[in-house]
């Protein structure tokens, strides 16, 4: 590479921050979601869980998560969720509120 840019001259203007960050951008959020397709047809087959660890039975915290977990159903639509699984300190956060 470093011969090729040699090879130009000088003049040789190279991508802009940006220019490389946009591009390398959208290369791997096409990535993903082509990855997430597959994921999608397997959760239309056979339902997910969704897993939550690491969080404190006080009142607040258990409020934030029941908001995670609810906004996360509604997000991969709430039919395919067959279990959730907390830790043990808030095993029942969903059926408390």
């Amino acid at each position: 590479m470093g011969e090729a840019i040699g090879r130009y001259g000088p003049n040789l203007k190279p991508p802009s921050y940006h220019e490389l960050w946009a591009s390398l951008l959208k290369k791997e959020l096409q990535l993903t979601n082509d990855m997430l397709e597959d994921h999608k047809k397997k959760r239309a087959k056979y339902g997910c869980l969704i897993m939550s660890d690491a969080w404190t039975d006080r009142r607040q915290r258990r409020d934030r998560l029941y908001e995670l977990l609810t906004a996360f159903m509604e997000r991969i639509e709430e039919k395919y969720v067959i279990q959730v699984i907390t830790n043990k300190g808030n095993n029942d956060v969903l059926r408390q509120q």
